[in-house]
C-alpha cells in the first residue's frame, strides 16, 4: 500500500490533470525474506493518449522513493514518445482489436523498442486475414490495419 500510494502522489504531481492507474502486486518467493514486486500503471492524458509502464524489483528491500522516481521517469519518457497516441506495449494490444473493427483504423505510436508489435500483426493476420502496415513519420510510426471485410 506504501508502494501504490507513493506512486499514485508521484504520477499525480507529475502529470497533473490525467487519469492514473496503478495496480501493484507483491508475490512472496519460496524464500521467505525474498519475493518480486511488481507495479503496472497506466496514464490517460487530456488529449485521450494512454500510456503505460511497468516493472518488477527482486531486491530484499525493495526503496520505494527511488522505484518511484524510475517509473516516473520511464512514464514521462513513453509520454514524450508516444507522440499523442499510445506507447508501443499498450500498441501490442491494441493492434489485434483492430483486426477486428469494421473499418481500416489507424494508430501513432513511438518506434518499436521490441519485437511484439510484429509478432501480433504476423498472427492476428494469419487468424483474421487483416492486413497491417507499419510506416515511420520522424520519432513516431503509424500503424495501419485494415480488416478482412
Amino acid at each position: 500500500n506504501r508502494l501504490r500510494a507513493a506512486l499514485s502522489s508521484s504520477l499525480s504531481r507529475a502529470f497533473p490533470g490525467c487519469l492514473v492507474i496503478v495496480r501493484v502486486e507483491w508475490a512472496p518467493s519460496v524464500k521467505k525474506s525474498r519475493g518480486t514486486l511488481g507495479a503496472q500503471l497506466a496514464l490517460t492524458t487530456s488529449s485521450g493518449a494512454t500510456i503505460g509502464a511497468d516493472f518488477l524489483d527482486g531486491s530484499k528491500r525493495p526503496h520505494i522513493e527511488a522505484l518511484c522516481t524510475k517509473l516516473v521517469a520511464a512514464l514521462k519518457e513513453r509520454h514524450t514518445r508516444a507522440g499523442g497516441g499510445v506507447d508501443d506495449q499498450t500498441a501490442d494490444q491494441l493492434a489485434l482489436c483492430m483486426a477486428f473493427a469494421s473499418g481500416p483504423s489507424r494508430l501513432r505510436l513511438p518506434k518499436p523498442s521490441c519485437r511484439h508489435l510484429e509478432t501480433v500483426m504476423h498472427f492476428a493476420s494469419r487468424f483474421t486475414g487483416a492486413t497491417y502496415k507499419l510506416e515511420g513519420e520522424g520519432e513516431s510510426v503509424v500503424l495501419t490495419c485494415t480488416p478482412k471485410t
